[in-house]
């Protein structure tokens, strides 16, 4: 039986992320997206595709990084983070709070809070 690796959650993320989103960061919008660029960067810097992300915060911070870059770079945008830790810096607990609500949390989660 094969172990997985990746939790529920993270597997949602990563489905949302082929959504296009934004990320802000102070004060302005990067697009966020899913594109084969974003899976070469993060298995540059982790070592391991994307299908092996495991549900943590390092990993979700580079996933994010990995998709915004290539996003960027796609549209001819400013892209202005020089690495994950100079990206992962700037982005602040209320940014970090909406991504997650918003990648994170499942449909039925979203419902329950609701009422």
């Amino acid at each position: 039986m094969k172990k997985e690796t990746k939790s529920g959650n993270m597997q949602k993320a990563m489905e949302e992320v082929t959504k296009r989103l934004t990320v802000k960061i102070d004060g302005k919008e990067y697009p966020c997206y899913f594109t084969m660029g974003a899976a070469l960067t993060f298995k540059n810097i982790t070592g391991r595709d994307t299908t092996e992300m495991s549900n943590g915060l390092s990993d979700f911070a580079v996933y994010l990084y990995a998709c915004s870059q290539s996003a960027c770079r796609r549209e001819i945008k400013e892209f202005p983070f020089e690495d994950v830790q100079d990206f992962a810096d700037h982005i602040d607990g209320e940014e970090l709070a909406r991504l997650s609500e918003l990648l994170l949390t499942d449909d039925e989660e979203k419902k329950r809070s609701r009422f």
